[in-house]
């Protein structure tokens, strides 16, 4: 695994956050949906006006839940696809042999701490930190 597919769980997790959020605002959107409407107009064909009530439901109501439905499906997917990603991420980082480099990949990659965060939470100078990713990277391809 790179570096920049281990750099982009942070995102992952981000994106599944927000999707669930819009999935969210979807559904009560198509709650608050399918209202009846209705207005009345003034019918001049026999000379003078008669009050005629216009009812029924706006178009909009009609289409909106299908376009609702295709929106969330595509969410759904996103967050299922972005889960999946996380978790091969996670996978990797704990099948580690090395309990100490398994520690810093986690604090650096899933944690996303600073190098500096991270060399005072394992007791190490950042710059050694920095080398000994660099260098299990560079080894595990």
């Amino acid at each position: 695994m790179t570096k920049q597919e281990l750099s982009r769980y942070f995102w992952l997790c981000h994106e599944i956050e927000k999707q669930k959020k819009r999935l969210e605002r979807l559904q009560a959107k198509r709650a608050n949906s399918g209202g009846f409407v209705g207005d009345s107009v003034k019918d001049y064909r026999s000379g003078r006006g008669v009050t005629l009530k216009i009812q029924g439901y706006a178009e909009e109501d009609y289409t909106l839940p299908n376009r609702i439905s295709t929106l969330e499906e595509e969410i759904k997917h996103n967050i299922a696809e972005s889960d999946r990603l996380a978790a091969e991420i996670e996978i990797y980082i704990q099948s580690i042999d090395d309990p100490k480099m398994r520690e810093i990949m986690r604090c650096r990659f899933l944690d996303c701490m600073s190098w500096s965060e991270l060399g005072k939470e394992n007791f190490m100078d950042p710059d050694h930190a920095r080398r000994l990713v660099r260098e299990f990277l560079r080894r595990s391809k």
